[in-house]
């Protein structure tokens, strides 16, 4: 699966290297629930209220996952999440939104303007307000990274934060975990995007482990620059 994954990516690098102008445009998508969640990192937008320093930190990271359905409609849910017994497709986990265009505009972006909250349901419950959510897409992306602002709500704490996110996530004990090339097995991490393997508070603390990070974006959304290999 992962080598398809990145045979797949190099094969649409060199159709945009070539710059054919008859490509046809990909359409707004995202990454299914079939490959897993986004691991997203949230930053904070600002101040956190005197007492809130535990429930909403600085940064912290959670996980995504979307599937898309037909009419540009997509729904999300955290995998912490209980799932409603009996099955309810309107339960509150379900954060729904429909894309605002067919194609990406000139920022190869496209955007969901329209998202309902996203509940966190189980031992551990939140509250996730979306905002200005948007993906990157084009036929080389994919929609395999996303921007938002959000409001979190965690124990009767709320605050705000910037959220960038990425598809697949990875653990890693090493640079070399988040390899895009790596033989046999690659991360199946898009080869565009300049990775590494972050072990800050926020990366370890969701991983439970300080020796297990995650394959994270070096600089801000959307984090292009390139694999860049350990020297």
């Amino acid at each position: 699966m992962r080598r398809t994954v990145i045979v797949a990516l190099v094969s649409a690098a060199a159709v945009v290297s070539v710059g054919c102008g008859s490509q046809t445009p990909a359409d707004c998508q995202l990454q299914s629930s079939a490959n897993g969640p986004y691991i997203i990192k949230f930053t904070q937008s600002a101040a956190v209220t005197p007492g809130c320093e535990a429930n909403t930190p600085d940064e912290f990271a959670d996980e995504w996952q979307f599937d898309p359905f037909d009419n540009g409609l997509i729904v999300g849910f955290n995998p912490r999440s209980d799932l409603p017994d009996p099955s309810n497709p309107d339960a509150p986990i379900y954060a729904k939104g429909h894309f605002d265009q067919d194609f990406p505009g000139g920022d190869n972006l496209c955007t969901v303007s329209d998202m309902s909250n996203l509940e966190v349901t189980g031992t551990d419950p939140a509250n996730y307000e979306i905002r200005d959510l948007a993906f990157l897409n084009t036929a080389l992306y994919l929609g395999t990274t996303f921007k938002a602002d959000v409001t979190y709500t965690h124990n009767s704490c709320t605050r705000t934060y910037t959220a960038q996110a990425m598809n697949p996530y990875r653990t890693c004990a090493t640079k070399e975990d988040c390899d895009p090339f790596a033989q046999p097995f690659a991360s199946g991490i898009n080869s565009q995007y300049d990775t590494d393997c972050i072990k800050d508070a926020w990366a370890t603390t969701h991983t439970d482990d300080p020796d297990t990070g995650i394959c994270f974006f070096v600089g801000p959304f959307p984090g292009l620059g390139g694999w860049k290999p350990v020297q």
